[in-house]
């Protein structure tokens, strides 16, 4: 085969290919108390998504925030379509970190951005939040930042990507505080 024929039938080749598009990937699917725990929150909106099987792709992703080798999983509720679950503030997510042989629910709240610093040691999220959250207006940033405690097995505060920390009132809680199991305010002799 000559070299003119080769050249182009070559270059046929790479058009070709590069036209062929590859299907999505599914999302992957979550362990069973991720699963469970997810499922009750959509079936009070709606009954069906209560099976995995229907949830929408993108709605789950897998990432590492805890060193322990097991996966930790991300749940976007953008891809479900609820309104209530979208806003100004960005759309709900929820961070399930693998912790003593389960996952515990470590971020539950509306962010506008969430991403993983994996070059952080320890690997460090990184979340955008209303204004409010930094006693500013829904347009002002409110950038946050946590890397996760495995003693304590919760989020701590980290550096943001400002590099800042926002330790100010009102405190944002990444998952939902039940005020009656806070201990008691220590009296001063």
């Amino acid at each position: 085969m000559n070299t003119h024929l080769r050249a182009t039938a070559l270059g046929f080749a790479l058009v070709v290919a590069a036209c062929q598009r590859t299907p999505p990937t599914a999302s992957p699917r979550p362990p069973a108390d991720v699963v469970a725990a997810v499922s009750a929150d959509l079936a009070e909106y709606d009954p069906s998504l209560a099976s995995v099987d229907k949830w929408p792709d993108g709605a789950v992703q897998t990432l590492d925030i805890s060193p322990d080798g097991i996966a930790d999983w991300l749940i976007d509720f953008e891809p479900f379509g609820f309104p209530a679950w979208c806003g100004t503030g960005g759309c709900r997510r929820q961070l399930w970190v693998s912790h003593d042989g389960r996952h515990v629910l470590a971020f539950d709240a509306q962010a506008l951005e969430f991403s993983l610093r994996t070059a952080a040691v320890p690997p460090v999220i990184d979340v955008e939040l209303h204004g409010v959250h930094c006693n500013g207006t829904g347009a002002d940033p409110c950038p946050r930042a946590y890397s996760w405690n495995a003693k304590t097995g919760r989020l701590d505060e980290a550096v943001n990507r400002a590099g800042g920390t926002l330790l100010q009132g009102p405190l944002f809680q990444p998952v939902p505080v039940d005020e009656a199991a806070l201990p008691s305010p220590v009296a001063v002799a």
